[in-house]
């Protein structure tokens, strides 16, 4: 059951909503719960020429029954334009879950500045400090960032750019235990299975036997099984899910939820150092850009293990050309990456292209193609995939829009199996008053090993 309610002024907004949750499964008496959540807005402006705005939010989640816990966020946002070309921003945001891990709490704010010197030469100015009390001991950040960024139009419609930054970031590490617990991390299974596709996990060094995920889609709460529903993948100090075609129990775009553990030194005060430029030239038919990252890292307190500090260099080349002919837009993109870690090394060569055609405002066609080739020279491994998909998008009169598709993706990897994926479907939505039906049928091919073929019929009813 859900509720959400919304009030508009001329200077204010504010939303409200709540939803319940009340799932009884007599075959499954680990899975019976019900679950609130509360959620509020508010947005407004003030001021002598309305220059300031204040943004506030309120979230609580509360959960009994199976894997009882509760979640509770309150941010506050103050923007502040003291003139045309000078900004400053203000937040602070507090939250604290409740789990069965125990009580993890966090503090954070930060002050933001935004200036701009003849529209050519924008500064921002960056610093925050957060405090997170877990269990097990605490952790404190403090970081301040810089940047400039310059921007000059040249001929031909086209604008010369260049951009740097700089940041220092020191954390600070008083822990009783060498590894700390993380509680249902939300994440969303990717649209469509197979090929390498899955999501990472927020934080680096997991300890990969605690991995637990459960399947929350319509409110509900499925365990998952390594190697039946999903596999891992290490990429770097990131793990990574990769949800396998054949599972009975994880379905695309179900939301999850995640619980698992990660390495840290107990004691381990660091620093981090970041630094950034980028240039490049941007005209109507051709672009170009050279990108360099640098991170490091330095032990402050401590004796630390080689693992927890990681050094990092970043090129990046990319290259684009695009042009439009009336109803038909052309687009290429090729960019090429070389990453060197103390964590993991690589080359990698990223290939885009795009065709559409519109011959009329109702009407919109186009085929994609993106290509992602990725050699790993320390540990004699390579990854590429390929993918190739065409759309047709039709919007009718009387609210009704239909919408096809046909892909190919193939994914070869040395490290986890390869993959080789055929798929089309065919989606309708017809929009009336307050009312939304969007019926849709999907055929999919996984290497001849196993074919999904899906129908589902969504209907939305707008009271309000």
């Amino acid at each position: 059951m859900r509720y959400s309610g919304h009030k508009g002024g001329e200077t204010s907004d504010v939303d409200l909503r709540y939803e319940l949750n009340d799932v009884k499964d007599p075959l499954n008496p680990a899975n019976v719960f019900d679950s609130h959540t509360v959620r509020a807005v508010h947005s407004m402006d003030f001021g002598p020429t309305l220059n300031r705005r204040l943004d506030s939010s309120f979230y609580y989640f509360m959960r009994a029954g199976s894997a009882p816990g509760s979640y509770l966020s309150v941010a506050e946002g103050l923007h502040l334009d003291h003139r045309s070309d000078f900004a400053t921003d203000y937040r602070y945001n507090f939250s604290q879950s409740d789990s069965d891990a125990g009580v993890t709490t966090t503090n954070a704010a930060s002050i933001g500045l935004f200036h701009q010197l003849y529209r050519h030469l924008t500064t921002t100015l960056n610093a925050r400090g957060v405090r997170q009390d877990f269990p097990t001991g605490e952790r404190t950040t403090y970081s301040g960032q810089a940047g400039l960024d310059y921007r000059r139009s040249l001929l031909w419609s086209g604008q010369f750019y260049a951009n740097t930054s700089a940041g220092y970031q020191v954390d600070d590490n008083n822990f009783t235990s060498s590894q700390l617990d993380v509680v249902d991390e939300p994440h969303t299974a990717p649209p469509v299975f197979g090929a390498g596709a899955g999501f990472t996990l927020n934080n680096p060094f997991v300890l990969t036997d605690t991995i637990v995920m459960y399947d929350v889609q319509g409110g509900s709460r499925i365990l998952t099984v390594l190697k039946v529903d999903y596999v891992l993948s290490q990429e770097g100090s990131l793990t990574k899910i990769i949800p396998l075609p054949g599972s009975l129990r994880i379905h695309p775009e179900d939301p999850l939820e995640v619980s698992y553990a990660f390495a840290v030194d107990p004691s381990l005060k660091y620093s981090t150092t970041t630094l950034g430029a980028k240039t490049g030239v941007d005209f109507p038919w051709i672009a170009a850009s050279y990108e360099h990252l640098l991170s490091d890292q330095t032990a402050l307190a401590a004796t630390a293990s080689p693992q927890f500090l990681i050094d990092q260099n970043l090129d990046r080349f990319e290259f684009e050309l695009r042009h439009q002919w009336n109803a038909v837009r052309a687009q290429s993109t090729v960019g090429y990456e070389i990453l060197n870690s103390t964590i993991v090394n690589s080359n990698a060569w990223r290939f885009g292209q795009l065709l559409s055609y519109q011959p009329r405002a109702d009407l919109v066609a186009q085929i994609s193609g993106d290509q992602y080739l990725v050699d790993y020279p320390g540990e004699s491994r390579r990854s590429n995939s390929y993918l190739i998909r065409g759309t047709v998008d039709w919007f009718a009169p009387l609210g009704l829009s239909v919408s096809t598709f046909a892909g190919y993706r193939e994914f070869h990897d040395t490290a986890i199996p390869s993959d080789e994926i055929v798929d089309c479907g065919v989606r309708l939505r017809w929009a009336y008053q307050n009312l939304d039906v969007s019926p849709s049928f999907t055929w999919t091919d996984y290497r001849s090993r196993l074919t999904d073929v899906r129908g589902e019929l969504r209907i939305t009813r707008r009271w309000f």
